[in-house]
């Protein structure tokens, strides 16, 4: 196998191989790896089992994208010991655990990777007694900023989007600013590749003035919110855009894939607000 840096120009090729991986991970989309390709630097290789994506920078490797899964975790095994590199399948979504030959490979479970999943109408309507904090803080948003308006996300909204990020950016501890370097280029590979890879978005103004955006792609039955970035001087902006987009922006679909909370509790505590239906589990494969 020879890996090499994934381009625009392989999205067909690794979008057919992806439905190989029958999952709501949004690691298993093309976007993933339009997205993050040189934040993550990720790599891309055929094998004679499927094909496989290199997270070099991390140093581990997605699942491979196979229908013959035991057969392409040997293939890879034996590539990385030829090569020196570690084996190390993250990200691997626990349904298919049933395809892991335990008398050759380690599972460890990666609870900060999980991610949640959320009914599409839930997220809408924001109906009961249980979503009723949410309703709650879109109320008080109304009330507080009776200027605000809702528009829907695109390319002439690009650079004052990028102005509030800079922006959102200044508040940072100096400790984030490595992983949200790689946001950065992610959100810029967004609206570079924006037609290409059917992304959609919304955006909130106050006063004429940009204080929270969306930006997320809708596949078969899931949204995938792939960033919500707000103002958090705006009480309850961040509940406003995320209703807005699901009512007004998204493509119809029936689930909501919000991602994983990287062990991070504040993280954990907002997205379990949201109640979610389920959760895509994630392990790491090691041999």
């Amino acid at each position: 196998m020879v890996f090499s840096k994934f381009t625009l120009e392989d999205i067909s090729v690794t979008k057919e191989h992806m439905k190989n991986i029958d999952t709501l991970s949004y690691y298993y989309k093309v976007s993933n790896a339009v997205l993050w390709r040189d934040g993550k630097e990720i790599y891309i290789s055929k094998g004679k089992y499927g094909m496989y994506e290199w997270y070099k920078r991390d140093q581990y490797f997605l699942l491979p994208l196979s229908s013959d899964i035991p057969n392409a975790l040997e293939e890879l095994k034996a590539y990385t010991k030829k090569e020196g590199i570690p084996f190390r399948v993250c990200q691997v979504p626990g349904e298919y655990l049933k395809w892991v030959d335990l008398d050759q490979f380690h599972i460890e479970r990666d609870r900060g990777s999980d991610e949640y999943i959320y009914d599409r109408k839930s997220l809408e309507t924001l109906r009961g007694k249980k979503l009723q904090a949410k309703r709650n803080h879109i109320s008080k948003f109304e009330s507080l900023y009776p200027d605000f308006s809702y528009k829907t996300l695109d390319e002439s909204h690009f650079d004052e989007c990028l102005k509030m990020l800079d922006e959102w950016l200044k508040d940072r501890d100096e400790s984030e600013m490595e992983n949200l370097d790689e946001e950065y280029d992610a959100i810029l590979k967004a609206f570079e590749s924006w037609t290409a890879i059917n992304l959609t978005g919304s955006l909130l103004r106050e006063k004429g003035k940009i204080i929270a955006f969306t930006i997320g792609e809708t596949i078969d039955d899931e949204t995938i919110i792939h960033f919500e970035k707000g103002n958090r001087d705006y009480q309850g902006s961040y509940a406003a855009i995320n209703k807005d987009y699901l009512t007004r922006t998204a493509l119809p679909s029936k689930y909501v894939n919000r991602q994983e909370d990287l062990n991070l509790e504040g993280l954990r505590q907002a997205k379990e607000s949201y109640k979610p239906i389920r959760m895509v589990e994630k392990y790491t494969i090691t041999a």
